[in-house]
């Protein structure tokens, strides 16, 4: 693994102030790690749907399928699980008090990703059928298009929101019990990339660690792709989470 200095940076959210140099307190730290590697996965599904058509190319179907299903609701689910069972409860004990739409907005959000998901099984089917049903593909197509760009813009939304109250929160109890609940977070993440069935999460630190501008193996960046970290943070993240590549 290499940290970069030479990405270019550019933060994907629009409430944390842009550092120039890509270092960030540790109150905004721990939510842009996942933050800013979700937005950079929502945008490649983006440009993904922008130019599905599976009538002609059925791979596209089973390619965005590939990645919804086995990459991106696995990762969401994941990250929300990390917030529910060890971020907010943490807190909740030193009397905290959060907005009172969090958890219905993770239900609402776990509501869209099951639509999304039962969306591509249903077009896989389509796709696949001997005698394609073209009407039957154009519908359930336009339908994913829909529902998960409805899901990106409601995720954003929800990014943004917590962007905004939870660094209030972490520096209101101070760094010092942020420092007892990292370590936690990271051995919550090392459990899913050593679960059997951990593929997914596995490639979800590969993805955060990217975000940051972190070449892992022989998989370069392209022009136009972006960090949001510095070179020393970039160095950090590297020694304190062993990488399955």
């Amino acid at each position: 693994m290499i940290a970069h200095d030479d990405v270019p940076l550019a933060l994907t959210s629009t409430v944390v102030q842009s550092d120039e140099n890509g270092d960030y307190s540790f109150d905004v730290q721990g939510f842009l790690l996942p933050h800013e590697m979700m937005r950079r996965e929502m945008a490649r599904g983006e440009r993904a749907v922008a130019h599905m058509d599976c009538i002609k190319h059925p791979w596209k179907a089973r390619a965005f399928a590939e990645w919804f299903i086995d990459f991106f609701n696995p990762i969401m689910y994941a990250h929300h699980d990390i917030e529910e069972n060890i971020i907010f409860p943490f807190y909740f004990q030193l009397n905290v008090i959060t907005p009172d739409r969090q958890a219905e907005d993770h239900l609402a959000l776990i509501g869209r990703l099951n639509r999304v998901e039962r969306a591509c099984k249903r077009l896989l089917l389509l796709v696949e059928a001997e005698d394609m049903d073209t009407l039957a593909v154009k519908k359930e197509q336009d339908n994913i298009i829909a529902q998960f760009l409805d899901l990106c813009d409601h995720m954003r939304e929800h990014f943004a929101e917590e962007e905004v109250y939870w660094p209030k929160i972490l520096r209101h109890c101070g760094k010092e019990n942020w420092d007892k609940i990292e370590p936690l977070l990271i051995e919550h993440a090392l459990k899913f990339g050593d679960n059997n069935a951990g593929e997914p999460y596995r490639l979800m630190l590969c993805a955060i660690a990217r975000s940051q501008g972190i070449q892992i193996g022989d998989d370069t960046f392209a022009a136009g792709e972006t960090r949001w970290a510095s070179k020393a943070f970039q160095e950090w993240y590297i020694s304190t989470r062993p990488f399955y590549v």
